[in-house]
């Protein structure tokens, strides 16, 4: 992140490297035809499962689940487990990413954590 030295207050001119795009593309899947994965360390209490239900039926969903494909076609969760296990039997919209195992652990471990070291603006 680099300070545009023109800006004032909090105006931040950003500049981004070239990272590579691992989405291959977005479907419309039924949530159970997802299966869960198994390498996946986090498990979420009954508060957080009615927090996020809160959400969901006020709003509803404005994320696709992250997912990657094995060689059979069959689709393994990345993130969104709990979105997922909400919506039951329901349709929901996927990022179908271009990860291979190690790269899918790493996404697994790092993903809610790197969310989870922001601030809160005051």
């Amino acid at each position: 992140m680099r300070r545009n030295a023109r800006d004032k207050c909090h105006s931040w001119s950003w500049t981004m490297p070239k990272y590579r795009n691992r989405i291959k593309a977005f479907r419309t899947v039924n949530a159970r035809d997802i299966r869960e994965n198994e390498q996946n360390p986090r498990r979420h209490n009954a508060a957080q499962a009615d927090a996020l239900k809160g959400l969901l039926e006020d709003v509803g969903l404005v994320d696709v689940l992250k997912v990657v494909e094995t060689e059979d076609g069959e689709l393994i969760l990345v993130d969104g487990h709990l979105r997922r296990d909400l919506v039951g039997s329901g349709t929901v919209q996927v990022a179908v990413l271009d990860l291979d195992e190690r790269e899918t652990k790493q996404v697994l471990a790092h993903f809610d954590q790197v969310g989870n070291m922001a601030g809160v603006a005051e």
